[in-house]
């Protein structure tokens, strides 16, 4: 007898990577495998292949530095 189930994932940004050029969190193309269960006892596990990237959350600007870094390096810091 065959026994199918069915689970759905919801990516959220904390399994993500943030990609700056494109101000979003990003979840990666490639194989994953799911473990249901404790870390002593894995009951249930099944995979899957993402062929393509997939945006999880686009955010704004916030991440981007106020000044340009070069500007950073090239100015001493005042003594005080």
């Amino acid at each position: 007898m065959l026994n199918i189930r069915h689970l759905h994932l919801q990516l959220q940004p904390a399994r993500a990577l943030y990609q700056t050029r494109i101000n979003s969190w990003v979840a990666g193309a490639g194989n994953y495998t799911v473990k249901i269960g404790t870390s002593q006892n894995v009951n249930l596990s099944g995979s899957f292949k993402r062929e393509k990237d997939i945006m999880v959350e686009m955010t704004n600007n916030g991440l981007v530095p106020k000044t340009v870094l070069s500007e950073l390096v090239s100015k001493p810091a005042r003594k005080k």
